[in-house]
């Protein structure tokens, strides 16, 4: 969030910057990269404890994606809901199952 008082004075953004300086393509470049590495990072950090519990409980390893994912979105939906007093945005939502996406494929 950027205060009300700088809004006269040049702040920008790191991918308003890229596109000042080079073009919309390498902003759109550099936001999808983001966008991917944070997706597998966040099926990464599903699919190892997956991979634990599914050799500890005798499961299969996409049966524990399923259920880890599921805890991460209900535990993620509970805290969204606490900090923007029970609204959600789409974003939240669609990053829950890009999440689950990603753990899906590692353990396919």
């Amino acid at each position: 969030m950027v205060p009300a008082s700088t809004t006269g004075c040049s702040v920008f953004t790191a991918y308003e910057y890229l596109e000042s300086r080079f073009d919309g393509k390498t902003r759109t470049l550099a936001a999808a990269l983001f966008l991917i590495q944070r997706g597998l990072a966040a099926g990464i950090t599903i699919y190892a404890p997956a991979l634990v519990l599914s050799v500890l409980l005798a499961g299969t390893c996409g049966s524990m994606c399923i259920l880890l994912g599921g805890l991460r979105r209900r535990l993620h939906g509970v805290r969204a809901a606490a900090a923007r007093s029970g609204t959600r945005t789409s974003s939240s939502s669609s990053s829950s199952w890009r999440t689950l996406a990603c753990c899906a494929a590692l353990a396919w």
